[in-house]
């Protein structure tokens, strides 16, 4: 078999880099050599799991800087077009540089397959989150209706559709400009970003809408999993006062709001139980959120898995 040098673009959140740093390392035990490119706030995360890693911020710029885009809506878009500018900017010298020769991408990331296309390059579509495909027989995995491709249902499929696409478009159009600078064909829509060689998904296809994909390039391959890649969770268990616990976290997007901190510590602090928040390890720190009512316990994160072990056997010593 011969090995690689790949390249891999995630979104900048913990849960997109987990399950892609355990697939680096699969693939890197099996001789060839992942790198990750990405923002220098997701450092640690990969080279703690012993992954090369790239900071995309510090790399030489090939083309002129574009002007942010203020997009109205959620954080997710804001993070989904920053991602894709540095991208462009940055990554095509990077991965010239150290003669990368594929790369895999995550599905949110409509940006670095371009770059692949540029350099003349394979590229993998990774779906970290669950599989998105825009066609009339199902929504995307955002909605709550069943799939089906009877008039009432296709007729909303297209209307989901259409609101994805328009959700997207700005950074679509980034794409596009980037692509007309350097005379490749325009993406006419999201699906045209995915790759042609070969998609992956880490949900189970139990789990998914049935006979939806029938790509014969479209794997499933079950969850992204590798304990070895976590650094040990230091938690302070003697705080715990043996009250009903609630655990809170803002996820990796909106980790940074402190003033939502805030309003989940005054509101539980109404009832009479303990209040654990994560803060989510990469930029705030627990001390940045000061007093909170309550006195909850404020940490980076915790392994909700071995903290629900140590609790159940809490109870079961008390009984």
């Amino acid at each position: 078999m011969r090995t690689r040098r790949i390249g891999f673009f995630c979104l900048p959140g913990r849960g997109h880099l987990y399950p892609a740093v355990a697939l680096a390392r699969a693939l890197n035990a099996r001789g060839h050599t992942v790198t990750f490119f990405n923002r220098g706030i997701c450092r640690a995360i990969v080279q703690t799991a012993g992954v090369a890693f790239e900071a995309i911020e510090t790399l030489r710029a090939k083309c002129p800087t574009k002007p942010r885009l203020e997009l109205p809506g959620t954080n997710t878009l804001e993070v989904i077009y920053e991602h894709s500018r540095l991208v462009l900017e940055k990554a095509p010298n990077a991965l010239l540089d150290l003669h990368i020769e594929a790369l895999l991408v995550d599905q949110s990331d409509p940006a670095s397959g371009s770059v692949a296309d540029y350099l003349q390059i394979p590229f993998i579509t990774v779906c970290l989150l669950p599989p998105l495909h825009l066609n009339e027989k199902s929504p995307p995995f955002i909605f709550g209706w069943r799939p089906g491709d009877d008039l009432y249902k296709s007729r909303y499929n297209r209307r989901a559709n259409q609101f994805m696409r328009d959700l997207l478009a700005p950074t679509i159009q980034l794409v596009n400009e980037w692509r007309k600078d350097r005379g490749l064909g325009q993406i006419a829509d999201l699906n045209d970003a995915f790759s042609k060689h070969a998609t992956i998904t880490q949900l189970p296809e139990a789990l998914d809408f049935p006979d939806v994909l029938t790509s014969k390039t479209f794997f499933y391959t079950g969850p992204f999993q590798d304990d070895g890649s976590h650094s040990p969770v230091e938690f302070p268990w003697h705080k715990l006062n043996g009250k009903p616990l609630i655990y809170a976290s803002m996820g990796t997007v909106r980790y940074k709001v402190e003033r939502l901190f805030h309003t989940i510590a005054k509101a539980c602090s109404a009832f009479d139980v303990q209040l654990v928040i994560s803060v989510g390890g990469m930029d705030l720190m627990p001390e940045d959120l000061g007093d909170l009512p309550g006195e909850p316990i404020v940490v980076h994160y915790a392994h909700k898995q071995g903290f629900l072990i140590r609790r159940r056997s809490q109870f079961a010593m008390e009984e």
